[in-house]
């Protein structure tokens, strides 16, 4: 569902880490998620500069702005212990 940035994120938790995120998990990330999306909203060029780094075409029927707000919050999902540590 593309215009539910909730369950787009609880989707890249889970898919990341194999399970769902913590209620705590999808507040920070929502607020995260809320705060770029207004950065990219009020600066239209900064989505059009994360989509020039890196090799996959851009979907551009989706969002520019709910799009980078997304990558955004995969990245900060990337760069959690959890994900780079396997106990």
């Amino acid at each position: 569902q593309p215009d539910d940035a909730a369950a787009q994120i609880a989707l890249a938790l889970r898919r990341t880490l194999s399970r769902e995120p913590t209620e705590q998990e999808a507040a920070l990330l929502g607020r995260l998620y809320a705060l770029r999306l207004a950065r990219y909203e009020s600066d239209p060029d900064a989505a059009k500069k994360l989509f020039a780094v890196g090799e996959s075409p851009v979907n551009t029927n989706l969002a520019a702005s709910q799009t980078a707000a997304l990558a955004d919050v995969v990245l900060a999902i990337f760069n959690l212990s959890e994900t780079i540590t396997r106990k």
